[in-house]
């Protein structure tokens, strides 16, 4: 050590308790100094103090509350005995739980402002809060839940990036004529993601609801021989919705993002960006091996302004019908049929729109001559068109697909895909968008990927991957292989 270096660090606690009946007031301290002095003009160090204090209360049986405020002071060492003050902060906190049989929820909520004494930084103020809720009535028949956060914060423009990278070891290709990069496992460029320096305050709102109901739960008091054709026709139905909505907005007036007034949502003026998402689905014997049928519906509707490229707008209407049939123990069949609409807009140059209706047919047969091999085909059958020309872009698809499936019992397992498709588009000169026809190429393709995990030991896996493909808009095969053993020690 120098002759002029020298090192200090403190660090002390302490906390108060008291119990009274059902309330429990509290104090915490805890502080610390460090002080590094490497030279008589470098020095290095810091020094907080971080109080707490507040009361935690049950006030009925199943309702349990609290309540607190905390202070923090921040100061940078000087050198010479000399701290500067940087920041103060000021959180108070408030928190409710509720449980009982059926139904059970969490309040919280935050508020935070922080002061800087250093011109390198504004002074903030943050709001966190969060409902969650569920309810669970009827013996389980019907399962409520919801979840609701908002927190106003500060986010940064983003920019995508994509990097070249050897053929094969990327996820994304260059598609020249449409001019923007498209997902492929075997591309050549990988995408990365770069923020701003510039970040803006946002008021961001989270909310999520789901519903499942079951009415075979209903009746699990009674025997089948009591149960009437009504009672076994209601048990063979149920449903699942679930509804999401995504919103980071620079409106004006943050309270009508925090309550929900949805007018005001995916305002392109205001909206970083804002999703809202809804899926039902109807089950008939959803848990029947033998058969079983599902109806889904979804919908997306997105605003995307978060990159500086310009504003994105996304929309898609899916509704799909899906049966699964057992013939025999060894024989399965699943067949789908789906109908769904895409919109995409870009407001700004260099991009092409979108407006593609789908309508596309695909079903499964598989045959399990044994519980560790099955083999399987598939077939997809689809019609799509783009009716953002004038003179609507027509596609034609067809794929077959192969699959075998070898499991080692307790070691790994082999599996193998072939897919032969062929792909056609009226007018024939026409560039159709990568959403159409799975983003296979025009004309007929070859795809292949062969797997097999297998483990060596309890704590030593090994891997290996080949895939390649052969298609029309590519001069040559592409193959890529992986081979990868990985060790974990406890």
């Amino acid at each position: 050590m120098q002759k002029n270096q020298a090192n200090e660090w403190i660090r002390h606690n302490g906390s108060i308790d008291y119990s009274y009946a059902s309330v429990q007031p509290f104090f915490r301290y805890e502080g610390e100094i460090k002080k590094e002095n490497w030279s008589d003009s470098l020095f290095t160090g810091f020094k907080f103090n971080d109080l707490k204090g507040g009361v935690k209360a049950s006030v009925f049986k199943n309702l349990n509350t609290s309540v607190s405020y905390a202070r923090r002071e921040e100061y940078d060492y000087r050198g010479k005995e000399i701290f500067e003050k940087e920041s103060t902060s000021n959180t108070i906190n408030t928190s409710a739980q509720f449980n009982s049989k059926s139904f059970s929820g969490t309040l919280d909520f935050t508020h935070r402002i922080m002061n800087y004494f250093t011109e390198d930084n504004t002074d903030r103020k943050t709001d966190l809060a969060e409902l969650q809720m569920q309810w669970s009535p009827f013996n389980r028949a019907l399962n409520l839940s919801y979840n609701y956060q908002i927190s106003n914060t500060a986010t940064a423009k983003i920019e995508r990036v994509y990097i070249k990278v050897n053929e094969g070891e990327g996820n994304y290709r260059l598609d020249k004529d449409l001019n923007e990069y498209v997902n492929d496992p075997l591309g050549n460029y990988i995408l990365r993601i770069l923020t701003t320096d510039q970040f803006e305050p946002v008021a961001e709102l989270k909310t999520v609801a789901r519903a499942q109901f079951e009415p075979s739960r209903l009746y699990q008091t009674v025997s089948n021989h009591e149960k009437s054709l009504l009672h076994k026709s209601i048990e063979a139905l149920s449903s699942e919705t679930y509804f999401t909505i995504d919103e980071r907005s620079q409106y004006p007036d943050v309270y009508n993002i925090y309550f929900l007034d949805l007018k005001k949502f995916k305002n392109p003026e205001y909206t970083i960006l804002g999703t809202t998402y809804f899926r039902e689905d109807f089950y008939i014997l959803r848990r029947n091996r033998k058969f079983s049928l599902r109806y889904r519906y979804e919908n997306r509707d997105e605003l995307n302004n978060q990159y500086l490229q310009g504003r994105e707008e996304r929309y898609e209407n899916h509704n799909s019908l899906r049966l699964t049939l057992r013939f025999l123990n060894r024989f399965s069949n699943q067949t789908e049929y789906i109908n769904k609409h895409i919109t995409r807009k870009f407001n700004y140059s260099g991009r092409q729109d979108r407006n593609i209706y789908l309508n596309q047919i695909e079903s499964d047969f598989s045959f399990r001559p044994s519980p560790i091999l099955e083999f399987s085909l598939k077939g997809r059958f689809s019609k799509e068109k783009d009716i953002d020309y004038t003179n609507p872009t027509r596609v034609t698809a067809f794929a077959i697909i192969p699959q075998c499936n070898y499991s080692i019992r307790n070691k790994g397992r082999f599996r193998t895909e072939l897919e032969w498709s062929f792909v056609q588009a009226r007018p024939s000169d026409r560039l159709i968008p990568y959403e159409m026809a799975l983003g296979r190429s025009l004309g007929r393709s070859l795809r292949w990927d062969i797997r097999f995990d297998y483990r060596i030991s309890d704590v030593i896996m090994a891997t290996f991957s080949y895939n390649g493909r052969n298609e029309p808009r590519r001069d040559r095969l592409i193959h890529a292989g992986r081979a990868q053993i990985t060790a974990s020690f406890r």
